[in-house]
């Protein structure tokens, strides 16, 4: 007998469907992108190993194929090396933001291997503010920075030695919760100030620290924003554009200035950045924006004809 309550269905779609590419390892968010406290590479480093559940000895041994030992020195002078780390962790977390974690933009225009702090420093009062506020525990890049000495959200000492043991610690350690100290295990958070016994010494004059701080958080902010590095011959180019609208020579800049004392450049260094056959370091560059008494993120992004008007001398 024939079945009247037969039903016609749709065609069944034999096409597999359009998956997304898996990463290799998870996709953890960086921390304050885009701005002063953006997250640093060493820091995402500690979180990503946290979230697998291995230790940052076997995320850069094991996955990452990198020598431990090796890592720890090149991690803090190679920019070659810390490029190829950026390029394996985007292309095994699926990020593509992670380079904003270091200053490789900038690496063309100073030393990159005179660049960071080899041992922890933090500020204690950021730590205690983010465990109260329920928010990540990490290490900012400014922090990592050698010559960042301040904190420029407490204008306070950033610290170095643990306030219970009294022990300093490299950055990158075997074993290391961020926020405690590897040796007693002691939280570093505090919520008032310690004794001068544990701080960083205050090297230079309080003007030139807040000039350091507010100079490396624009260009920290700028990093995020910016699609190709400054070119090598940024530097050469705005000092002979000033020498030019001045009318001088390095020669007669220095007769004529206080350049030297100020910068504690030589006559023979500025002639070297000037031809382009040195790059000077962080410190240096920073002396001589100092000198001119203007930004450095202005002194290498702007544009030169407008720059030159705005630089002074004394």
């Amino acid at each position: 007998m024939q079945d009247k309550n037969l039903r016609v269905y749709p065609t069944l779609d034999t096409i597999p469907p359009l998956i997304p590419e898996r990463s290799l390892l998870y996709y953890v968010e960086p921390i304050s992108i885009g701005t002063p406290y953006c997250e640093s590479l060493i820091s995402y480093l500690y979180r990503l190993s946290y979230k697998h559940s291995i230790s940052l000895q076997c995320l850069i041994s094991v996955i990452l194929k990198r020598k431990w030992r090796k890592t720890k020195k090149q991690i803090f002078y190679d920019s070659v090396f810390v490029s190829q780390i950026v390029s394996t962790l985007e292309s095994m977390t699926g990020n593509r933001d992670l380079k904003s974690l270091t200053l490789l933009v900038w690496l063309q225009v100073f030393h990159f291997s005179f660049l960071h702090e080899h041992y922890q420093k933090w500020c204690p009062l950021c730590y205690e503010e983010w465990q109260q506020n329920g928010q990540p525990i990490y290490l900012p890049l400014l922090w990592i920075i050698d010559l960042v000495s301040l904190c420029p959200r407490h204008n306070s000492f950033l610290i170095n030695k643990c306030h219970a043991c009294d022990a300093s610690f490299e950055i990158l350690t075997v074993q290391i919760r961020t926020g405690h100290c590897p040796q007693c295990n002691s939280w570093l958070g505090l919520t008032q100030s310690i004794s001068s016994k544990t701080s960083l010494d205050l090297k230079k004059d309080p003007s030139w620290e807040k000039y350091i701080n507010s100079n490396l958080c624009q260009l920290i902010v700028a990093s995020s924003r910016l699609n190709q590095s400054i070119e090598k011959q940024r530097l050469s180019d705005v000092l002979r554009a000033f020498l030019r609208f001045n009318d001088l020579t390095v020669g007669k800049f220095y007769r004529a200035t206080s350049f030297q004392q100020v910068t504690n450049i030589s006559e023979r260094s500025l002639q070297s950045y000037s031809s382009l056959k040195q790059i000077p370091t962080l410190e240096r560059l920073l002396g001589i924006t100092f000198y001119f008494n203007i930004s450095l993120l202005d002194f290498l992004t702007e544009d030169i004809d407008s720059l030159v008007h705005k630089m002074t001398v004394y």
